[in-house]
């Protein structure tokens, strides 16, 4: 199953892509997704966690809803063509 990850201001500054495509052979969580993130592009780590924690000023949209106002929050699960979306907040820079 494939989701698709938009990435935006400072975080499209440190991957270089505004779109990444993943496969998943199982069915994902969006905790899965953000580890994959983070593991593959180490800096925006600092720009969404802090603490282990995701930061609250970052949104993360799951087909336009924000994953805070689901009933999994962070364990939601995700279908095949699921498009998440990571906002950071648009002041500030790259740490």
């Amino acid at each position: 199953m494939k989701i698709k990850v938009l990435t935006m201001g400072t975080l499209y500054m440190i991957t270089k892509k505004f779109e990444t495509e993943i496969e998943f052979k199982q069915k994902p969580k969006l905790i899965d997704v953000i580890n994959y993130m983070i593991e593959n592009n180490p800096k925006i780590k600092d720009q969404i966690m802090s603490q282990g924690k995701l930061v609250d000023n970052v949104s993360i949209l799951i087909n336009g809803r924000e994953y805070r106002y689901m009933d999994e929050g962070i364990n939601t699960g995700l279908k095949d063509g699921d498009v998440i979306a990571i906002v950071p907040p648009a002041g500030g820079g790259i740490k």
